[in-house]
């Protein structure tokens, strides 16, 4: 997830990041890192404000924690206060 722009108050991120850790573990997800203090080592444009990183068991329990009602009542908090981009991609492969 990436912060594009913010519109209003922090206090309306920091509302939604409560709601977020009440519902992701619900969808088998944690956060593997957020930040506020990013860099640009190579390329062109802004340097992305907000960032989060979160590992879901499958790309089902993505879809399942986006669609669902919870996350998108606190979803609308979160875009009240922002624009964001949000991309999933897979992970690699459990190393045996």
């Amino acid at each position: 997830m990436e912060r594009l722009e913010t519109t209003g108050p922090e206090s309306i991120q920091q509302e939604y990041a409560k709601l977020a850790r009440d519902i992701l573990p619900k969808y088998g997800a944690h956060y593997l890192a957020r930040s506020q203090r990013n860099t640009l080592l190579e390329g062109a444009g802004p340097v992305p404000c907000c960032m989060a990183i979160l590992q879901f068991p499958s790309q089902e329990a993505v879809r399942r924690w986006y669609e669902s009602p919870e996350n998108q009542s606190a979803a609308k908090i979160r875009q009240s206060g922002g624009k964001f981009r949000l991309v999933t991609i897979e992970g690699l492969a459990e190393q045996q």
